[in-house]
């Protein structure tokens, strides 16, 4: 045995670097994904608090349309809470769809719902098609 670890000892010395190396760089990596998940958590119920309450955070009053729009639109970058995001989607469009004829301004969320919820809904091959798609033509302009 001993033999053996004298006989490759160059082997062995580079066995003990890598795993030097690639154990903390595991760890490290491990730590980041695990603070990146947390990052997308937070601002994801961010998001929703803004979509299905339609309110600030600080105060009573209602968040801009745009704001809103824009909220249901950063959904898309959440991949994981899809399933709940779409139920969530459903639930919102009913209550704006209810208060839509004493607020027609209220269309654009509307249909921003409503391609959210196609795109939620095509497969990940189709979204990223989407995805490239979406930054050609926007670089055109």
């Amino acid at each position: 045995m001993i033999e053996t670890l004298v006989a490759n000892k160059e082997i062995f010395a580079l066995v003990v670097t890598f795993l030097g190396i690639v154990l903390p760089l595991a760890q490290y990596l491990h730590a980041k994904t695990k603070e990146q998940r947390q990052k997308n958590f937070d601002n994801f119920h961010n998001k929703v608090i803004k979509i299905i309450a339609g309110k600030k955070d600080d105060n009573d009053d209602d968040i801009k349309m745009d704001q809103q729009v824009a909220a249901v639109f950063e959904l898309r970058n959440f991949p994981s809470y899809f399933a709940l995001s779409r139920n969530m989607l459903i639930y919102r469009r009913e209550q704006v769809v209810k208060g839509l004829v004493s607020k027609p301004h209220l269309q654009p969320l509307i249909d921003e719902i409503d391609r959210t919820r196609n795109y939620m809904n095509k497969n990940i091959l189709s979204r990223l098609y989407s995805r490239i798609t979406d930054r050609v033509y926007s670089s055109r302009s």
